[in-house]
């Protein structure tokens, strides 16, 4: 076994042999104690002496690693990473129009227009505005004349909130307009945003969907576009909780036409969707509580109409002329329940949807006339069964005149390979679309930023190899001068900008590059024409400041080869990210404990070079506790086979590659204190975390589940159909059986498990705890629970987070000092050990 890392065995052993050189010279100068005071003979001998010392502590300090005299700084305290002081300030921005001019809000909380093409700012609106109403989000129109602020915002779920708005004029600041429902003031909408040009705004309220043609004037000019609006039964222009989580991932389901002549609207039918309710216990003067509910059909459920159904029309505003867009006549969509993925203009009359099968291996992309409703298939994109899942969530991009589109595609490297590619895609009418790949590597592309139509530039993110980093690409398309060649225009940033992203103005001729790690983030201006060109929007110099005085971590990341057992070769490798307490000395022999943060769903990542202040930071500089991911097989970005390796057998490959990686690093790196190894995760990571608890005995001795998925039956049918199938016979049961964490309870009678959990969890709902709990229970296992009370999944309480890491720390300060486990001796075993390099 090999690990890589910035310690020298020789230069330690040197250290070694200076500290025993001291001893000896030391125990020698002691030794002699002359009768008679010779003080000359003293002073002389100190002198030596002192000199001696001072040689010897410089030498031990020139040949110890250079990461041995990291100044500590104070400690992070719990507080400390819920501080805004202590979060790197963000510089998001909002291009508008075909102008280069992008709104943000400057330093004192003003929002202001900057013209990036002569560098001049304007304000739009001070902040006293902003206070005034307690309101944080913002939007502005194409045509910068108007700015709707929300306020007394109210989160539902993880995209959606009901929110109060305010119309200002940016001519006259003093000027605002109310936007709400005629005969019902003071209505909380359910979305509100302004049309791709001027000014139009569109609105949702109790599931109907509104226009307004003229912000000055909201209630005569106000149309209701839809009539028929329910609560948790018909949703017009929004989506439903399933359609928000898992396929739009948005709070908006209505797209309006370039021209601002049509929208698009879904209307999602959830009549015959099963409603789980859970009790919302209240407080104060309630004193029976209530029970909410919430339209979730249920993987288990296998009554093949459960899903919500949905229609998609188009709407013509100025007639309310209406058609519904009829999907393809193919084998997959006819008779059966199937979904749209996603919507995208081609041109001011024809939209681009895409459908999707209920199994979600085939997505059918087609052009589709907003004035018949008819649809012809563009492309089909298709995994066959059994290998994985089709991919198809971002809409496509469109070239200005919509006789072409980009989106990233897999394309087959080798013969069992495929890598995430960018396509251009020929949008003909009434054709199908010939495929063609502009680049192809073997990396991941991970996200289309732009199109410079002019240029024919396509601009995208990519790992160029190595799925910690992220950086922006151009490649040209095929009319393009320089067609396929393929640019990195972050590649010279630095090695504290390894990570990136960027938002790109609507011509592309400029951009925001956000650095967002190794080092702390940073965010510039930056001309897609001329590669001097660079203006720095926010350095985060106070926060750094900030930091400089405070103890973090060092972080270190390791590559772990994971052997086949029969071959005894490598079989795959993986990426860990380890975070070092800042008083940890690896020539010394003091021990740490280690906690691994395991996520570990499909395509998920945690081992990046994306910077992060959190409870790592607490964890590594209160506790003294390596903090370690490890992104095993199923996570993103390094190819379909790695991803797909996990499809149908949820809880197993994962898992075990989480226990792998602990025990490499405990059997590799000689400061891990063996009888202290922990886990945790939250949601599908809690899932992970338990699995990896019961499987590993011999590697973990206790470890957190949040929120945790505990039987993939009781989560909702399009994430657990997409990467598990149905839990038939003639599909998956057995894969839905392996995974289900009761069916383990008996092995975690050799560990300690904290269960949490909030009640009010309308995602990975309290049942999964409670069912687990009770199989626990039944197998005599020793485990701990914490519940939160009416809270949702994420627990938006903020003193509910903080009681939830205060009381995690606690738990893990009690495992590492034996007391959760009650005396219980833990065997280790020593398995075949994996590589580490």
């Amino acid at each position: 076994m090999k690990i890589q890392t910035e310690n020298n065995n020789r230069r330690a052993s040197q250290a070694s042999k200076a500290k025993q050189d001291t001893s000896q010279a030391q125990n020698e100068l002691v030794g002699s104690n002359p009768t008679q005071r010779n003080w000359k003979g003293i002073i002389l001998a100190l002198l030596v002496i002192a000199i001696i010392l001072g040689l010897i502590v410089l030498a031990v300090i020139l040949v110890m690693p250079k990461d041995e005299y990291v100044p500590l700084g104070e400690k992070f305290s719990l507080q400390d990473i819920f501080d805004p002081d202590y979060q790197p300030k963000k510089h998001y921005v909002q291009w508008l129009g075909d102008r280069d001019i992008y709104a943000y809000r400057d330093g004192y909380g003003n929002l202001r227009k900057h013209e990036a093409a002569n560098n001049r700012s304007f304000m739009l609106l001070e902040n006293t505005t902003f206070r005034r109403l307690g309101a944080e989000i913002f939007y502005v129109s194409e045509d910068l004349q108007y700015v709707l602020l929300a306020y007394n915002v109210k989160r539902q779920f993880r995209h959606s909130f009901l929110g109060q708005y305010m119309i200002y004029s940016t001519r006259d600041p003093s000027k605002s307009y109310k936007l709400e429902p005629v005969g019902h003031p003071d209505a909380r909408l359910q979305y509100a945003g302004w049309s791709p040009n001027g000014h139009l705004i569109s609105y949702v309220y109790n599931n109907n969907l509104y226009y307004v043609s003229d912000p000055e004037n909201v209630v005569s000019t106000t149309r209701q576009l839809t009539h028929d609006g329910a609560p948790n039964l018909i949703y017009n222009g929004i989506p439903d909780w399933l359609y928000e989580e898992e396929i739009l991932r948005s709070n908006k389901a209505h797209w309006w036409s370039p021209g601002g002549t049509y929208i698009v609207y879904a209307a999602i039918n959830d009549s015959n969707v099963p409603v789980y309710h859970y009790p919302v216990f209240g407080g104060g003067s309630n004193l029976y509580g209530d029970i909410n509910g919430i339209p979730y059909p249920k993987a288990g459920d296998l009554n093949s109409n459960n899903n919500p159904t949905f229609k998609l029309k188009a709407i013509e505003l100025s007639t309310q002329k209406t058609e519904e867009l009829i999907p393809p006549p193919h084998p997959a969509f006819k008779d059966k329940q199937y979904y749209f993925t996603t919507v995208s203009w081609r041109d001011n009359v024809r939209v681009m949807v895409s459908w999707m099968n209920r199994a979600q291996n085939f997505t059918s992309l087609t052009v589709c006339y907003t004035y018949s409703g008819n649809c012809s298939v563009n492309l089909n994109e298709e995994v066959k069964q059994g290998k994985g899942w089709v991919d198809i969530y971002t809409p496509p991009l469109f070239s200005a005149s919509g006789d072409r589109y980009f989106l990233i595609l897999p394309d087959r490297y080798s013969t069992d390979s495929y890598f995430r590619n960018v396509a251009e895609v020929a949008a003909p009418i009434r054709q199908k679309g010939e495929k063609r790949f502009l680049t192809s590597t073997e990396w991941d592309a991970t996200e289309i930023l732009a199109y410079d139509d002019r240029q024919k530039l396509i601009y995208f993110l990519g790992t160029g190899g190595d799925s910690r980093k992220r950086h922006l690409y151009r490649v040209g398309g095929i009319d393009s001068k320089s067609a396929r060649k393929l640019e990195c225009l972050s590649c010279d940033m630095g090695d504290q900008c390894l990570y990136v992203s960027a938002q790109f103005s609507r011509t592309g001729n400029y951009y925001v590059l956000q650095c967002l790690g190794p080092g702390v983030p940073t965010y510039w201006l930056k001309s897609a024409s001329d590669p001097k060109y660079s203006q720095c929007l926010e350095s985060n110099q106070a926060f750094k400041t900030r930091m400089s005085v405070k103890a973090t971590p060092r972080i270190e990341y390791l590559e772990i080869g994971v052997k086949d057992e029969k071959t005894d070769k490598i079989q795959h490798r993986m990426w860990a990210r380890v975070e070092l307490p800042p008083r940890l000395k690896k020539s010394e022999v003091i021990k740490y404990p280690i906690l691994i943060d395991v996520y570990g769903g499909p395509g998920g990542q945690k081992a990046t070079y994306q910077y992060n202040v959190g409870w790592s930071t607490y964890m590594t500089s209160s506790k003294d506790v390596i903090y370690a991911y490890i992104d095993g097989r199923g996570s993103g970005n390094r190819g379909d086979k790695y991803l797909h390796s996990i499809y149908k057998q949820l809880g197993t490959v994962e898992v075990a590659d989480q226990v792998t990686g602990a025990r490499a690093l405990v059997n590799d790196l000689s400061y891990i204190d063996e009888f202290k190894v922990s886990i945790w995760g939250w949601s599908y990571g809690g899932f992970v975390s338990a699995h990896a608890l019961a499987e590993g005995t011999d590697v973990f001795q206790c470890g957190i589940a949040v929120a945790p998925v505990t039987d993939w039956r009781y989560y909702d049918t399009i994430y657990s159909e997409r990467y598990m199938g149905r839990p038939t016979d003639a599909d998956n049961i057995i894969g839905y059986q392996r995974a289900n964490l009761s069916a383990k309870a008996n092995k975690f009678r050799k560990v300690s498990l904290f269960l949490i959990h909030g009640t009010a969890d309308e995602n990975v709902h309290f049942q999964n705890t409670a069912q687990f709990a009770k199989a626990l229970t039944e197998a005599g296992a020793d485990f701990r629970t914490q519940f939160y009370t009416d809270e949702t999944h994420s627990l938006r309480d903020p003193d509910a987070k903080i009681h939830l890491y205060k009381t995690m720390a606690d738990y893990l300060w009690d495992c590492y000092n034996g007391t959760t486990v009650h005396g219980m001796a833990i065997r280790k075993v020593a398995p075949p050990e994996p590589e580490v390099e």
